[in-house]
């Protein structure tokens, strides 16, 4: 099979997956430790996003498939621009470009009770 530089491929058609340092869960950290949740009361909702991982690990073409609006859309943007480059993937031993989805679940903190808890 020939592999261009250009191509970006789906994980499923990998032989070795994009990796964040640490695991995705150092990513669901770095993401929830940087995201700026809007301040909306009771503002609950699934962001959905793509990117592409390049061949040097750093993260382009970033789109947000579905927002929960408040500038949630924006906020995806500037969190994943902070991101480390990830480990890329692979396909027949070289690194390869591919797309990945990414979904940001939010949960708003509800303002302070009328009935604090002591």
């Amino acid at each position: 099979m020939s592999q261009s530089r250009d191509t970006i491929y789906e994980i499923k058609d990998v032989d070795v997956k994009p990796e964040f340092p640490g695991g995705i869960e150092a990513f669901y950290k770095f993401i929830a430790k940087n995201f700026k949740t809007p301040e909306q009361e009771g503002l609950n909702g699934k962001i959905i996003t793509t990117f592409t991982i390049e061949i040097d690990g750093s993260i382009s073409t970033i789109k947000v498939l579905q927002d929960i609006g408040y500038g949630s859309g924006a906020e995806v943007f500037r969190v994943l621009a902070l991101s480390k480059k990830w480990i890329p993937a692979q396909l027949n031993n070289f690194p390869v470009r591919v797309l990945y989805q990414f979904p940001i679940t939010i949960k708003s903190a509800e303002k302070y009770s009328r009935n604090p808890k002591h």
